[in-house]
């Protein structure tokens, strides 16, 4: 029995990613009351100074969906607002666009390049943090630190003794 439980939990799970500029509502969490969106993170590194807090932008991971009702998500997958992450995903979707005579849905593991274009503004994001970081103050051995000022009043007290 707790296999079968298993493999009925598993039939109710979806994993997708954000595809384009599309935002389907996750409507788990918005019967929480909570706003957010299937494969999206607000990210508060896109705040715009006094405008806004953040902005969203796509996960790097897919995400699963588990809901009683999945029709949304998988009419999201056939009308191209949701990527289909996994084979398994991408049949049952496929099954649904054939059932609409819509154009068939296979898995494709590269997202049409928009995963990749991700991960180079991420790391893009992440070198401008570095170079517009200020600089760490050079380490200071306090046992051998001589100032300027510390100089000037052995030189003056020499000169005198000369003079």
């Amino acid at each position: 029995m707790g296999l079968k439980c298993h493999q009925q939990k598993k039939r109710n799970v979806l994993k997708v990613r954000a595809r384009g500029d599309a935002m389907v509502p996750d409507a788990e969490a918005m019967d929480r009351g909570v706003r957010a969106f299937v494969g999206w993170v607000f990210d508060r590194e896109l705040a715009i100074p006094r405008e806004s807090d953040g902005g969203w932008r796509p996960r790097v991971e897919p995400v699963e969906v588990t809901a009683e009702d999945h029709a949304q998500y998988l009419l999201a997958i056939v009308h191209g607002d949701l990527w289909a992450a996994d084979e398994e995903t991408a049949k049952r979707a496929n099954r649904l666009a054939v059932a609409k005579q819509l154009p068939p849905i296979a898995f494709d593991p590269t997202y049409d390049g928009e995963l990749a274009e991700l991960q180079d503004y991420l790391k893009d994001r992440e070198a401008e943090k570095k170079v517009s970081a200020p600089a760490p103050a050079p380490a200071v051995d306090a046992s051998t630190k001589t100032s300027a000022t510390s100089k000037a009043p052995a030189q003056s007290a020499s000169a005198e003794g000369k003079g």
